[in-house]
């Protein structure tokens, strides 16, 4: 299965956790100063932008991506047999699927589910 998973890009993450959880989402393992994740019908995500973050630099925008909980090389790989270029990366928390967006903005990012949480905790 496939969601949409917003991400914003901040330098006040912080911020954006209270808003979050105040609108009912919930955090399935505590949030750093880097990301966040918030459930519930869909996917907030909550990236720090101080100074550099890897590709994540620059100024606070939201962007969209997706998480899919399931197979990514079998996803990438219909990508691929519909025409679209995909590629599957190792990410720190996941690995990742980028699709080039076709109206040439920013890369389109399939995230997988995180299931080794690199020293996180689930919560609840």
């Amino acid at each position: 299965m496939t969601v949409v998973q917003q991400i914003v890009y901040t330098e006040r993450p912080e911020r954006w956790w209270v808003l979050a959880e105040v609108l009912g989402f919930v955090a399935p393992y505590p949030p750093s100063p880097e990301w966040g994740e918030f459930h519930a019908d869909g996917v907030l995500a909550v990236h720090g932008a101080r100074g550099s973050v890897g590709l994540h630099s620059g100024d606070a925008r939201i962007g969209l991506s997706f998480e899919a909980r399931g197979d990514l090389d079998a996803l990438a790989s219909g990508l691929r047999d519909a025409g679209f270029e995909a590629s599957v990366v190792d990410e720190a928390f996941a690995r990742t699927i980028r699709v080039p967006d076709p109206d040439g903005g920013d890369e389109i990012w399939v995230n997988g589910t995180q299931d080794d949480l690199h020293g996180y905790h689930r919560v609840g």
